[in-house]
Order: C-alpha cells, then sequence, then structure tokens
C-alpha cells in the first residue's frame, strides 16, 4: 500500500470518528427555577438563610396599615429594590402586623406595624424598613406612613420620631422605631426593633411591629424606622401619625401599599437557565461565535468555557446572549452563565472543541463547518476515491 492510500484511509477513519463524536453529544442543561421567599405577618421574627452564590437580592416589603374605627387606618409604606448580600449570612424578617380596631365615636385603634430587614437591630445593621401606618382616631382620620427616615406627627399630639427614635404620645402611645420605644401616655408606647418590636398595650393594642396602642378615643402611632407620634384627645379625636421608612440598597419605588391589612416581605433572587447552546462545536483555537439560550441573563457577568472565561459577551436579551469561544484543548467542556445575582447556570458538556489538524495531502481542515457531520463523512469517501483512481492509471505504452 503506497503512502498516499495510507493516508487517505486514514482521514476516512478521522472523519467517520468526527462525524460519530458530534452525532452522539448530548449536552444536559440545568434549569434551576429563579426563588422568590415571602414572609407574611406571624408576630414573631422569622429568619432566612442567603443561599451559596448569592450576593444580591430583590425585595418588596410593606408595613402593616393602622387599625379602623372612623373608616380604615392610615396605610403602611411599601419599598422595593435590590440589597446587597453575603452568601451565608442570616437575614432576620419582621412582618409588620394589623393595628387593632377601635370604636366609631368611643375609642381610638391601634398603629400599624413597620416591617424590617436586617442582620442586627441597630443602626449598622438594618437593611431595609417600610413603616405602619397610623391608627384611626375614633372619629378622625390617621396619618399614612411616610417614605422618609423620620415618622409623622400624631393628630393634635405627639411627634413623630427621627433617626430611628420610637415616636412621642399624644394621649395615645408613639410608634416603636429601631432603636427605642415610642413614649406612652394613656395608650402604650410601641417597642422598638431592637426591643423586640411588640405592639404597644392599651385597651386597643398596637401591632408587632412596634405600633402604638391607645386607651381612648385617639390613634396610636405606627412603628417604623422611625416612629409616628401617637394621637391626642383634645376635642378632636387625633389620630395616630404613620412610622418612617429606610432603604440600605438600590431603591426603586417608594409608596403606600394600597392593598391594606398586615404587610409582607418578599425576597427574590435570580437564578439564570440554559437551554440552548448553539453551535455545540468549535476549533480547539477559539473563535468561534456561539449563541446561549436561556432565561434570567440581564446583568450576567460572566461566561465561561470550561475553565476559561470568555473575553467578551453581548447579552442580546434576557434569554440570549451571543459569546465568541475562548482557546481550549480538545475535548468537551461545560458552558456556565453567572447570573446578575449570583447564581448560575451550567450546561453540562454544552461544547466540544475539535482538534484542528490539516491533512497533509489535500489541505483540508476536518474541522472547518463546511466538513462538519456528514460532510466530513463525505469528505473521506471522496478521498478514498481519489487514491484508488490514481493506482488505477493506464499503462503507458511500449
Amino acid at each position: 500500500m503506497n503512502s498516499f492510500h495510507a493516508r487517505a484511509i486514514a482521514a476516512s477513519a478521522a472523519a467517520l470518528t468526527i462525524a460519530a463524536a458530534i452525532a452522539t453529544a448530548t449536552p444536559a442543561f440545568a434549569t434551576p427555577p429563579d426563588v422568590v421567599q415571602t414572609f407574611s405577618a406571624t408576630g414573631a421574627v422569622q429568619t432566612w438563610v442567603v443561599p451559596t452564590g448569592v450576593t444580591k437580592i430583590s425585595v418588596d416589603l410593606a408595613g402593616g396599615q393602622g387599625g379602623a374605627s372612623y373608616g380604615g387606618g392610615g396605610l403602611g409604606a411599601e419599598l422595593t429594590g435590590t440589597l446587597s448580600v453575603t452568601p451565608g449570612t442570616t437575614l432576620n424578617v419582621v412582618v409588620g402586623g394589623y393595628g387593632s380596631n377601635g370604636q366609631e365615636y368611643s375609642r381610638g385603634a391601634g398603629g400599624g406595624g413597620g416591617s424590617f430587614i436586617y442582620t442586627t437591630a441597630n443602626l449598622g445593621g438594618i437593611l431595609a424598613a417600610a413603616g405602619g401606618g397610623g391608627g384611626q382616631g375614633s372619629n378622625t382620620g390617621a396619618s399614612s406612613a411616610s417614605t422618609s427616615t423620620s415618622g409623622i406627627a400624631g393628630g393634635n399630639g405627639g411627634a413623630g420620631g427621627t433617626n430611628g427614635n420610637g415616636g412621642q404620645a399624644g394621649t395615645a402611645g408613639g410608634g416603636g422605631g429601631l432603636l427605642t420605644d415610642g413614649t406612652s401616655n394613656g395608650g402604650g408606647g410601641g417597642h422598638s426593633l431592637a426591643d423586640g418590636a411588640a405592639g404597644g398595650s392599651g385597651g386597643t393594642g398596637g401591632a408587632f411591629g412596634g405600633g402604638g396602642g391607645t386607651s381612648d378615643p385617639a390613634g396610636g402611632g405606627g412603628g417604623g424606622y422611625s416612629g409616628g407620634g401617637g394621637g391626642a384627645y383634645t376635642g378632636p379625636n387625633g389620630g395616630g401619625g404613620g412610622g418612617g421608612s429606610y432603604f440600605a440598597g438600590t431603591l426603586t419605588t417608594a409608596g403606600n401599599y394600597g392593598g391594606g391589612g398586615p404587610g409582607f416581605v418578599d425576597v427574590s433572587y435570580v437564578v439564570p437557565t440554559i437551554t440552548a447552546v448553539s453551535p455545540a462545536t468549535g476549533t480547539a483555537h477559539g473563535g468561534t461565535t456561539v449563541t446561549i439560550t436561556g432565561t434570567g441573563f440581564t446583568g450576567a457577568t460572566a461566561v465561561d468555557f470550561g475553565a476559561v472565561a470568555a473575553s467578551s459577551f453581548t447579552i442580546v436579551s434576557d434569554t440570549s446572549i451571543t459569546v465568541t469561544s475562548p482557546g481550549s484543548v480538545k475535548g468537551v467542556v461545560d458552558v456556565t452563565v453567572i447570573g446578575a445575582d449570583g447564581p448560575s447556570a451550567t450546561a453540562t458538556g454544552g461544547f466540544t472543541y475539535l482538534a484542528a489538524p490539516v491533512l497533509a495531502a489535500t489541505g483540508i481542515d476536518p474541522t472547518n463547518t463546511l466538513f462538519a457531520g456528514g460532510g466530513l463523512l463525505l469528505a473521506g469517501l471522496i478521498i478514498c476515491r481519489f487514491a484508488l483512481m490514481r493506482r488505477r492509471r493506464p499503462l503507458r505504452a511500449q
């Protein structure tokens, strides 16, 4: 067998091997869901441990509404935004309750509780606080919570708290703040977050989350970052003032929660998914333009091919990324997208690096896409045919 014929047969075998490898490769795609954790009012401190890999969370929290007596109580504040977190950290969550209802023309209502996310109950550990609404007076309205850090003054009554302190009492108790309790008079002041966040005492109690209580026709102040002032019974029955709010991260929206009732805290983070990698093969020297399809790609921070990070990539949309494959060694590698919030998605065996030898006799690069799959097999057969034709040349006449 001459050397050319041997090279032709070897090329054909290589074509068959590469084509078979392409045909049998089946990448596995990881598709974890996005995660949302909802906390409801329970009257107790709740906890949540930041999962491995999560460095940012989105939150939506609302304080509790103040109790009703002459119509509905003041609304709690609602804040949305993102917070930077550390994996493994335990976050404490307080969800403000709905203030106790009073009775029209007789007894004022309790203040709504503030909702909080924090690591420690002090200025260094507070991450977010949404103030609770003030409780209604027996025949007057109450103030909704503030989206600023200061509490709102009670009707005819006590001043709202500032700098994380509780609100002042009128004849009804002031709402508790982050650091100090609301002051008391006929109704008990709400407890601060540092003091356990219980509602104030009285004939009508304040809600968990620092809502102020009352024992007369005035309304209690709402709990919050700074407490709302308690209303005073001085002829007109003053409603309670709403509590203040705070946000340590990037605030997206701030207003009052129109749904009323008790507060809530929602914590979420994005987990990207990968559903397709196309093309799934490329040469080991890199340079292949690859489209990754999936979800949760907005804000992605990195794309890796095995242990090698792509030098650049383009986020086309939340469901599509285009990237140029980096150089690597021959073989199958995982494709990983690291999402904006820290979690990643991995297509196990998502990309195959092919060696790029050039056949000496033909100059054909077997990794060229022109010869991928069935085209590569056909190229090998053509080479074999060409070799046989060379062997069958007619003999020269004697």
